[in-house]
């Protein structure tokens, strides 16, 4: 087991490495003010007709370590970062932790009682619970004399972060980051629609949940749907309990469905009882939440190492796991239980002590991204790239980004994934409501790497519905399609900017 030292020991290492490669951040701030270093306002104008009048748009392409940028535009604006804060969080976590550092779950005995102490797993499952009991039952017998306590304290403060929108709390992709976390928060179940139209779709989830979910969902004809616009909902009618309203298809394929636990005590306690009873356990007293001392360590329960939680994040876009790494790294810094607000603080310091990135005229509040009251700049995304990309024989981290038209978010993104770029961009994607980023790493038609940041907010053209609708080409994909082709050909227009003048 790795002990709570080794973060600190494995940072050293980083330090002293003969093998770290040296960037100058601040020089990078220098060069990229002068716009007569750069492709012309024209230049840009051309890609970002692309895009409706009303969107902002934020863009920056560069060589690694160059001493001036191929192309830039609007570089210093405050904007909602969506999932790419996933590569700030990614590189705060691995600065931090070994890939090998794991996280861990502890079952200890604590006189007639026994403890569960949470140890930050965002993937904790139940039958990793089961087997913990299993290994008390084994060694004290099918009784536990006092009471079954769970110590969350690694983490405290409100499970969701400020910004968060209300109308998402219902999806897993935004299940609430507790200490108690079970299950990834999450339940899945299917909607059978199979019924004639005018009845009611009913909800089947797996048996002993304890979760409720109540369906007034109709099955409609198409023509109906179209002429309504309705839709299906899922709305919060209390703590673990949901109504899921408006339409839908008849069909005889089920559609899948994912609901977040809102109340993680809750449901922890009662998955607690169901495993108890599965266990064959008699619990004399009660479960209950409190931070305890220290007690015997029975048995234990390592999280998947920081490797494969990272790869998650990056690849796969996990929110939960990324705002519990964002706890995590505020409990390791400040040596106290972690939020979201500690989280944040731990974030910007560990970038600046270890990176020199100053973060400090950004304003960010989760680790995932998913809050809409988070604000970087396309210029402090680029500098996090471009240290990953510096040091990567380190961190290992551009190997787990998406890859236009390959793997994860990339894979079937239209703007980036046809014939001649597939394989060709690592980057992470990121999206909220009206807004599109991609930050990542382009290789050209030549061989040569190439950093880009994307920003795109304010996204909200009237006829994007009926693209979509079509199967025609929206303006975003029009926009990335032009601007990422043209860079990967090394267009003429640009390539006066690819000399090679880099910095020794």
């Amino acid at each position: 087991m790795i002990t709570k030292n080794e973060p600190m020991r494995y940072y050293q290492n980083m330090k002293n490495s003969r093998k770290l490669i040296k960037i100058n951040l601040l020089g990078l701030v220098f060069i990229f003010l002068s716009g007569s270093l750069s492709a012309s306002a024209s230049e840009f104008a051309f890609y970002r007709e692309k895009l409706p009048k009303t969107a902002e748009v934020s863009f920056l392409v560069a060589e690694p370590n160059a001493l001036r940028p191929i192309m830039f535009h609007d570089i210093d604006s405050l904007k909602p970062p969506a999932s790419t804060l996933k590569m700030v969080t990614a590189l705060a976590i691995r600065l931090t932790y070994s890939e090998t550092y794991t996280f861990v779950t502890k079952l200890e005995a604590l006189g007639d009682s026994v403890v569960i102490r949470f140890g930050g797993d965002p993937y904790l499952k139940e039958n990793d619970l089961l087997a913990m009991l299993l290994a008390y039952k084994n060694r004290f017998g099918s009784k536990i004399r006092g009471d079954l306590l769970l110590d969350a304290s690694v983490m405290d403060g409100h499970p969701y972060a400020e910004g968060i929108a209300w109308e998402n709390l219902s999806a897993c992709y935004s299940a609430p980051s507790s200490g108690l976390t079970l299950n990834e928060n999450c339940v899945q179940g299917q909607l059978n629609s199979h019924f004639s139209h005018g009845k009611v779709a009913k909800v089947q989830l797996p048996a002993d949940q304890s979760l409720k979910v109540e369906s007034t969902v109709q099955i409609v004809t198409k023509d109906h749907r179209d002429k309504t616009d309705c839709s299906l909902d899922a709305s919060l009618a209390s703590d673990n309990h949901y109504l899921v309203s408006g339409c839908t298809l008849k069909t005889d394929r089920p559609l899948p469905l994912r609901f977040a636990i809102q109340n993680p005590e809750r449901y922890v306690k009662a998955r607690l009882k169901k495993l108890l009873k599965q266990a064959n356990i008699q619990l004399s007293g009660q479960i209950k939440v409190s931070k305890t001392k220290s007690g015997k360590v029975i048995a234990q329960h390592d999280s998947p190492p920081i490797r494969e939680i990272l790869s998650d994040i990056l690849l796969n876009s996990n929110n939960l796991a990324s705002d519990m790494m964002l706890k995590m790294l505020g409990n390791h810094y400040f040596q106290t239980s972690g939020n979201f607000v500690n989280g944040a603080k731990a974030v910007k310091a560990i970038l600046k002590e270890r990176a020199n990135i100053d973060l400090t005229e950004s304003y960010i509040v989760d680790g995932a991204g998913l809050s809409r009251s988070n604000r970087v700049s396309p210029r402090q995304l680029y500098h996090v790239m471009a240290y990953i990309h510096a040091h990567n024989d380190q961190l290992n981290l551009l190997e787990m980004l998406p890859v236009s038209g390959v793997s994860g978010t990339l894979q079937y993104r239209k703007g980036t994934g046809q014939d001649e770029l597939i394989g060709k961009i690592r980057a992470k994607t990121g999206y909220i409501f009206s807004t599109y980023n991609l930050v990542g790493l382009l290789e050209t038609r030549s061989g040569k790497p190439l950093l880009f940041v994307q920003m795109v907010t304010d996204y909200l053209p009237s006829d994007e519905r009926n693209l979509r609708r079509d199967g025609r080409e929206t303006r975003i994909t029009g926009f990335e399609k032009t601007i990422y082709t043209d860079l990967y050909r090394e267009k003429a227009s640009l390539t006066k900017f690819m000399k090679p003048q880099t910095r020794g």
